[in-house]
């Protein structure tokens, strides 16, 4: 059947049955998860990924006016039925699956060098920022934040082998791969299921990779200023009072500057903006007043979220007795280390439940604890 898609009309939901596959005739398809997305362009075949799982992945948006044409599929076995049909289709489908493997593939190479080149300078990062404490005799900064990041562990395990035997098969001259499928269509049907289950795998990584980044952005900058960022800003403030040379700070904060534009992980503006703030700021003013040491004994006698335990912080402000403090920490915590937290398992359905009841019980009791305080009113 021929399908027609306007801009941005949304055909098919994340989790609904495979039903039929579609292939692109005119125009170009969004293929978006939570934290990911991928254009397809004519050629491409929406639903072969899904062809193993049975349910789609991704939810597929319409860039543009477009036309499909759709083929009934439930199981494997149902491309026969379309090749029988259209014996043309066969290389055309497989030299698809072949591409669209390729894309993926290139798009997931490219990410995880990211992630790993990201967690990476956080870690250098904050070490030198350690290094340059102890050379400067400042007492460093603890930020829990960074020191709890672990790197990450993907879901699906994929092989390099796997990674370089589908790029090197995307290398071949169409012709050559034209005569070596078109001979069967076991062939292409093989090679169109191992493509869908290795499509399905990475893809699935790229949106945990992507949701990894998203959760560990901030890390290094974030509007509240509680970063490392801040860290060595308030470094410099404090070597300058001490009369140290700057120049190995200024130079830890034009790398993360620097890497931090290469990412595109931020808007352009709001980052030039904050690192503006350090390179205008002028270390020297009030040096022999000391005004400097009176402002950081003013921040330390604060609340520093770099350092606080924010959720023990609430707790005790909210008036929670040890025992049950350390309950609702220890739930919290279990939450948050969940893998999918909308899983039906459940454990997780428990969780879920507790996590709202105790949301609602702590704002509340936080709420007419600081109604007491004169100076919120």
């Amino acid at each position: 059947a021929v399908i027609n898609l306007k801009t941005n009309q949304h055909f098919i939901k994340s989790g609904e049955k495979v039903k039929e596959v579609y292939i692109i005739l005119k125009g170009s398809v969004r293929q978006v998860t939570p934290n990911y997305e991928l254009l397809l362009e004519n050629g491409c075949i929406i639903g072969m990924m899904e062809g193993n799982a049975g349910t789609f992945l991704c939810d597929y948006v319409a860039k543009e006016d477009s036309m499909l044409v759709s083929y009934p599929y439930r199981k494997p076995e149902d491309y026969k039925t379309i090749f029988h049909s259209q014996p043309e289709f066969a290389y055309a489908f497989t030299h698809a699956a072949i591409i669209q493997c390729k894309n993926v593939l290139n798009r997931y190479t490219k990410l995880g060098q990211t992630v790993r080149n990201y967690y990476m300078f956080c870690m250098e990062r904050y070490e030198d920022y350690k290094t340059l404490c102890a050379n400067m005799g400042i007492e460093m900064k603890s930020y829990s934040k960074i020191e709890l990041v672990n790197p990450l562990t993907l879901n699906n395990k994929i092989e390099q082998w796997e990674i370089d035997y589908n790029l090197s098969i995307a290398q071949r001259q169409p012709e050559e791969l034209k005569s070596f499928y078109e001979s069967s269509q076991e062939l292409c049907i093989g090679e169109i299921m191992h493509a869908s289950k290795l499509i399905y795998a990475v893809v699935s990584n790229i949106e945990q990779m992507s949701e990894y980044i998203q959760n560990h952005k901030n890390i290094i900058v974030n509007d509240n200023k509680a970063d490392l960022v801040e860290l060595y800003f308030d470094l410099a403030k404090q070597a300058a009072t001490k009369g140290k040379d700057l120049a190995p700070i200024h130079q830890k904060v034009q790398e993360i500057h620097e890497f931090l534009e290469k990412t595109g992980l931020f808007e352009a503006d709001k980052l030039n903006a904050r690192f503006q703030e350090y390179k205008g700021y002028d270390f020297d003013r009030n040096e022999a007043a000391g005004s400097e040491d009176s402002n950081s004994e003013s921040i330390d006698s604060g609340i520093n979220i770099l350092e606080q335990d924010c959720m023990q912080f609430i707790l005790d402000y909210a008036g929670y007795e040890n025992e049950e403090a350390q309950h609702m920490k220890a739930v919290f915590e279990e939450f948050s280390s969940l893998r999918d937290i909308y899983s039906t398992d459940d454990r997780v359905r428990t969780l879920r439940k507790q996590i709202t009841t105790a949301f609602y019980d702590i704002y509340a009791k936080a709420f007419f604890k600081s109604m007491e305080n004169k100076f919120l009113q």
